[in-house]
């Protein structure tokens, strides 16, 4: 249903290709590296990330999660978002420290590709 001069637009996914699932795996499948590293488009890491992230890994380490944090924003709702979002990064930093992990971020996150 559309109103009175506006079109409608309909998105349809290529064949093959399911979003941002599938744009990992062909990714990871295409990696030559024994350490895989993933982020988000929106984000920006400091200069020796990646050297950070893989310097955590040991013979045994097989996944290293990293915080994220939301940009400081001057609305009432984005403070409230950036709260909300600051609890599920300490709440998963918490479990991971108490060998229980259960929640992390695909926007600071590597693993071993065989893991």
């Amino acid at each position: 249903m559309t109103m009175r001069g506006e079109q409608a637009l309909e998105q349809r996914p290529k064949d093959g290709i399911g979003g941002k699932p599938d744009a990992i795996r062909a990714g990871v499948e295409h990696a030559e590296s024994e350490i895989v590293i993933t982020t988000d488009a929106d984000c920006v890491h400091p200069i020796r990330w990646v050297r950070t992230m893989s310097s955590y890994f040991t013979t045994t380490t097989a996944l290293v999660a990293g915080p994220v944090t939301l940009a400081a924003a001057p609305s009432l709702f984005a403070r409230v978002e950036r709260l909300d979002f600051l609890g599920l990064v300490i709440s998963g930093a918490g479990l991971i420290g108490a060998g229980r992990p259960i929640i992390c971020n695909g926007a600071n996150l590597a693993y071993r590709r065989d893991a």
